[in-house]
């Protein structure tokens, strides 16, 4: 249940679904990689076929599903048909992918199908940004019929969807939760994803987000170890991440400015002078490699114009500077970062520390110039 219910027209990448049998109108830059059918030692993964209404139906009879995903509610026959058409649909639409969990060795009691009975599902799909940009990340989510819950086979089905998302070249993918849906989250953490913590660059809400990341996927372009280097990413996931990365790679941003209390509680090494990062986008793509030439640690109020310019993001004085970046440093977002690391959030004021970094682009990913 890791993924978002979308409402009708919610997702401006989706058309009007006629009988849930129509395609979309238009293809998101982001491809979903085809990679059913799947078998793992107790499950399969495979395509919703007609025969499957009945799961639909006690799939979404799950009180858990509709607690944290009220749209989610399937109250008759209609709306069954209707969802069961959309995931016959997308099953084989190149950006959209549903696949039905059910057992090999055919199980028991009601949902039998031709190889056993039917558990659950897990999807991958675009999932769309709170600013209403073009989706840029593929979400994994996963429902599960309630009978069934307690034995890790969406865990299962999870982990071995996700693995092969990201051998079929896919570098990053993200998962988010409702804050209170701990199972949800467990799940996530079990297959290996990252807590990045609370954000609401997603569904329009304030969701728990997690991230897959492979860093070796798209960097055959780089010399021999660069793909180990440290892995640079700028805010999370999103229209925001790729803003910036195409200000890197356009040349219009050299710095960069963090709080000396973030490197401290997530027990990270400080900048150094010679340092390079792999700098990824929001697919978890490798794009360019800086590395920092210049690293400061100064008092806020000590940040000079010279230095909040070159962050390329169309500061022209510090005022306005200063005021975007106090926003975000004392946003409930940030400050949820250092929360679920059981850190006080800093206060930010003209003595609050701060570690300025200057950096130059070293190596770019081909067809990534000015920007692209």
């Amino acid at each position: 249940m890791a993924e978002r219910e979308q409402a009708p027209g919610e997702w401006h990448l989706l058309a009007e679904w006629r009988a849930g049998m129509e395609e979309p109108a238009q293809e998101p830059a982001v491809q979903y990689p085809r990679v059913i059918p799947l078998t793992t030692e107790r499950l399969r993964l495979r395509a919703f076929a007609p025969g499957d209404l009945e799961f639909v139906r006690r799939l979404h009879a799950n009180p858990d599903l509709v607690r944290f995903i009220p749209s989610a509610t399937t109250p008759d026959e209609a709306t069954a048909r209707r969802r069961l058409g959309r995931f016959m649909s997308l099953v084989d639409h190149p950006v959209q992918g549903f696949s039905l969990i059910e057992l090999r060795d055919g199980g028991g009691g009601g949902g039998r199908t031709a190889l056993g009975t039917a558990v659950g599902l897990v999807l991958v799909k675009p999932i769309p940004s709170s600013d209403g940009a073009e989706a840029s990340v593929l979400e994994i989510g996963w429902r599960q019929v309630a009978e069934h819950c307690g034995h890790g086979y969406v865990t299962e089905a999870a982990r071995a969807v996700l693995d092969a998302v990201h051998a079929a070249g896919v570098g990053q993918v993200v998962a988010v939760t409702d804050p209170e849906n701990l199972a949800s989250q467990r799940v996530a953490e079990r297959i290996g994803m990252e807590r990045l913590g609370l954000s609401r660059d997603f569904y329009d809400a304030r969701l728990v987000l997690f991230r897959s990341f492979d860093a070796g996927r798209g960097a055959g372009w780089l010399p021999a170890g660069w793909e180990l280097l440290d892995v640079g990413e700028y805010a999370f996931p999103g229209p925001s991440r790729d803003q910036l990365v195409a200000a890197v790679l356009a040349g219009g941003k050299r710095t960069t400015t963090a709080l000396l209390a973030e490197y401290e509680a997530g027990s990270d090494p400080l900048p150094a002078p010679g340092r390079r990062e792999l700098v990824v986008d929001s697919a978890g793509t490798p794009v360019c490699v800086t590395e920092d030439v210049a690293v400061d640690v100064v008092r806020l109020g000590e940040v000079t114009l010279e230095h909040a310019v070159a962050e390329g993001e169309g500061y022209t004085d510090l005022v306005g500077w200063r005021a975007a970046h106090e926003r975000f440093w004392t946003g409930p977002d940030y400050r949820g970062w250092f929360t679920l690391r059981s850190t006080e959030p800093p206060d930010v004021d003209d003595d609050t520390l701060v570690v300025c970094t200057r950096f130059e682009v070293v190596a770019r990913r081909p067809g990534r110039e000015g920007g692209r």
